[in-house]
C-alpha cells in the first residue's frame, strides 16, 4: 500500500504514492519548491496520522518555522526538528526515537558522518550518508524523502555519479523557462 502525499500531481509522478521502506530524492535547481513540497508532503502524509520527522540540516530554525507557519502546518504528528541538525546518525535516532513512519530530510547534500574528514556535501559523506540511509529505510521500514542540489551546469543531481543508482527513485524538476528560476 502506498502512502500518499495528497498532492495529486507528486503522488502521480510516484506511480500513486510512495512506496513504505523507500528513499526518494528529489532535484532541480534552487527555487523550484522542493523543500515547499517537502513541508506540504510532510504535513499531508501526518493527516492519515502517520508520524513524520522532518530534519532540516540547511535552513535555520526561523526559516523552517516560517515555512511552516505560512503553509499552516500544525499537525502533532508532524515533528520538525529546527536545530539545524547535520548528523544523520542522531537525526536517525531521532526518528526511531519519536516512532516516525516517515523521514523528511531537507536536504541529503547536508547531512554528514561525525567520523568522516569532509564537509557535508563532498562525495565521500554524501555516499555514506546515502548508504546509510537506505539501510536504514529498509531495516526499519521507514519511509525517506529528501531533497538534493542539482549541478548548476546540468541541472542533474549534485554528488556522487552513482547516488541516483543507490536509492529507489530520483525525481528531477525542470522549470520551463531556465530563466525564471531564483
Amino acid at each position: 500500500e502506498r502512502i500518499k502525499t495528497n498532492i495529486p500531481e507528486f503522488d502521480k509522478v510516484l506511480g500513486g504514492g510512495l512506496v513504505p521502506a523507500s528513499v526518494i530524492v528529489l532535484t532541480g535547481p534552487s527555487g523550484m519548491g522542493k523543500s515547499t513540497l517537502l513541508m506540504q508532503a510532510s504535513n499531508n502524509i501526518a493527516t492519515e496520522r502517520r508520524k513524520v520527522l522532518y530534519a532540516s540540516g540547511e535552513e535555520d530554525q526561523n526559516s523552517v518555522l516560517f515555512l511552516a507557519s505560512r503553509l499552516k502546518i500544525s499537525n502533532p504528528f508532524v515533528s520538525i526538528n529546527v536545530d539545524k541538525e547535520k548528523d544523520i546518525e542522531k537525526i536517525v535516532d531521532d526518528c526511531i526515537e519519536k516512532k516516525a513512519k516517515v523521514l523528511i530530510i531537507d536536504s541529503i547534500n547536508t547531512m554528514e558522518f561525525d567520523d568522516i574528514e569532509s564537509d557535508g556535501g563532498s562525495t565521500s559523506q554524501m555516499k555514506a550518508v546515502t548508504n546509510y540511509v537506505v539501510s536504514f529505510a529498509k531495516e526499519k521500514g521507514v519511509t525517506v524523502l529528501s531533497n538534493a542540489h542539482a549541478n548548476k551546469q546540468d541541472g542533474l543531481l549534485a554528488g556522487p555519479s552513482r547516488l541516483e543508482y543507490l536509492v529507489d527513485g530520483v525525481v528531477y524538476f525542470e522549470p520551463e523557462d531556465p530563466n525564471d528560476v531564483t
